[in-house]
């Protein structure tokens, strides 16, 4: 039975939305009224059940319909097998001409993976499963052009380290990092590494999800539409890294830091089981669009595009031909101003006010202020927009409906009107309006990032390779790193303390001690990225590694 549609039900749709919201608050129900137990359950049922799908969850059940029958089928029927070995021969049959070519395609992409630019939890090109001619030739063609998605990725593994060795040094409060030196040092410093810390979280973690979410539906696609194949590589990718910060590397921080508690916890992995999380949401929606054909287009320009189904704005039942020419033409959500505005507002910072309100201070082990939750949810989205409406296919700043100029001032005001309302002062009053602009300052800066790196970073150079290929272990491995440089330092200090202040003069410095806060920060910055560079790199070309990290 030929087979020309294939998409998902508005009713499916429908209620999965409806079963996730209800899971949601169901959850943020048990972190509100259970307190840090609440949290402590939520965390484990976030750990166990992303570990439960990527391991025995074989396929999400994902609803069909053919066109020319109107029939349904799912996921989990007989038939669906038929359709799909149907719609195998279709591809097979249009794309042999070139499977000469794209073979030699699908060994350069494979084999040199760190041209990918991808995000911080690893570059997707581990396909167990060929892909289409249509698909691999897409995968390819993105590894050429987007070099600057790697150093935006170093950039912002550099930008985590830092913000974490602020952490260590006063900048994010109490009970924010391992192992916090104090919060004195001169008022100079004591307002850079809080502004450092505030702006940094505004953004850098939504970037990330932005980045993860861009790459997951040609990841998909080198799977061969297959969750199985897709879930066996992000297995080996995501999670087993993730239980392994959550097992070994996060407990070893809490004790080097003077715990002596064993205390599984994510900790930085956080991120990695929220997007696991994110990729089980998205994957019962999937649809495998672009099988419409005509009498002229029988044999040849089949593409399986994978996209969110039901999407007013995304494009859906058109040719290859017409897609490239609608996309990405015309302002985005990302380019347009207003719109960007908006969302920042409403979505961003608004709606992400309730959840702050309630002083939860995580969620599942995701921290709740500025730049999360509801702006990871939104920038998660937007990637998979990215991807599917080929954002980054003409230069940002052509798309752009300002002059670069004027965004920049944009985040520079916002930046200086955070800090303002971020003081002792004025938070406990205006923190409502402080996450509003925190949700424009996500989205702009995000913005401001991406299109700095597309016009003068879109480059590869052998340094660049080994930043981009050490990125993601230094991720995982810099919460030991960083505790241990931070405890190094305050042994220097002591024995500098006691030696020269106390057999010197017997008497204390206290105003030349506040600079040892300024000086550890920088020495502790410095180190740790001397050392967890090189160590990330070193652990990649471990053959136990090398196709995990």
């Amino acid at each position: 039975m030929p087979v020309s549609k294939i998409c998902s039900l508005p009713k499916h749709t429908l209620v999965l939305t409806t079963f996730w919201t209800v899971l949601f608050f169901l959850a943020l129900g048990i972190r509100v009224f259970v307190g840090y137990l609440g949290e402590a359950i939520c965390t484990g049922i976030l750990v166990a059940g992303t570990t439960v799908a990527f391991t025995c969850w074989k396929e999400p059940r994902i609803f069909l319909q053919t066109a020319a029958s109107g029939g349904i089928i799912a996921s989990g029927d007989s038939s669906i097998g038929e359709h799909c070995d149907e719609i195998t021969e279709l591809e097979q049959s249009s794309n042999s001409r070139d499977a000469a070519e794209n073979d030699t395609i699908t060994d350069i992409a494979s084999n040199e993976s760190i041209t990918t630019g991808t995000s911080i939890h690893a570059d997707e090109t581990d396909a167990t499963t060929p892909a289409t001619g249509a698909a691999r030739e897409t995968v390819a063609t993105a590894a050429r052009r987007m070099p600057f998605l790697d150093n935006v990725k170093i950039f912002l593994t550099a930008l985590v380290v830092t913000h974490h060795v602020a952490c260590a040094f006063g900048g994010c409060g109490e009970g924010t990092w391992y192992l916090i030196v104090g919060f004195g040092g001169p008022p100079a410093f004591q307002h850079f590494v809080k502004g450092l810390t505030l702006a940094d979280q505004s953004y850098f973690m939504p970037l990330f999800f932005f980045i993860s979410a861009y790459f997951i539906p040609s990841s998909y696609e080198r799977a061969g539409g297959k969750w199985h194949n897709f879930a066996q590589n992000k297995r080996k990718r995501l999670l087993i890294p993730a239980l392994f910060e959550f097992f070994v590397i996060s407990p070893l921080a809490i004790i080097l830091s003077g715990n002596l508690v064993y205390a599984p916890n994510p900790g930085v992995a956080w991120f990695l089981f929220w997007l696991l999380l994110f990729l089980i949401i998205y994957a019962p929606f999937l649809s495998v669009k672009g099988y419409q054909r005509s009498s002229a287009t029988q044999n040849n320009n089949l593409k399986a595009l994978i996209a969110i189904p039901n999407d007013p704005l995304q494009y859906v039942g058109t040719t290859d031909e017409e897609a490239t020419d609608a996309s990405p033409v015309g302002a985005t959500i990302f380019t347009s101003t207003w719109l960007r505005m908006v969302c920042g507002v409403s979505i961003c910072g608004v709606a992400l006010l309730p959840f702050v309100a309630l002083q939860l201070g995580t969620f599942a082990s995701m921290p709740i202020f500025s730049g999360s939750l509801t702006c990871d949810f939104f920038m998660f989205y937007l990637g998979l927009k990215a991807n599917t409406n080929r954002w980054f296919e003409r230069p940002l700043v052509e798309q752009l409906d300002i002059h670069p100029l004027v965004l920049a001032l944009m985040v520079v005001f916002e930046y200086v009107a955070m800090m303002a309302l971020s003081s002792e002062i004025n938070i406990e009053v205006w923190w409502p309006l402080l996450l509003i602009i925190a949700g424009m300052f996500c989205l702009d800066m995000s913005l401001l990032v991406l299109l700095v790196f597309q016009q003068w970073f879109n480059f590869e150079t052998r340094l660049t390779r080994f930043f981009a290929r050490g990125a993601y272990g230094v991720y995982l491995t810099h919460p030991l790193i960083v505790v241990g440089t931070t405890l190094l330092y305050v042994r220097i200090c002591d024995y500098y303390y006691y030696y020269y202040y106390y057999y010197g003069n017997g008497e204390s410095d206290a105003s030349s001690y506040e600079y040892y806060y300024p000086l550890g920060f920088v020495f502790v910055n410095v180190v740790s990225h001397l050392i967890n560079w090189p160590l990330a790199y070193f652990l990649t070309q471990l053959p136990c590694l090398k196709t995990i990290l």
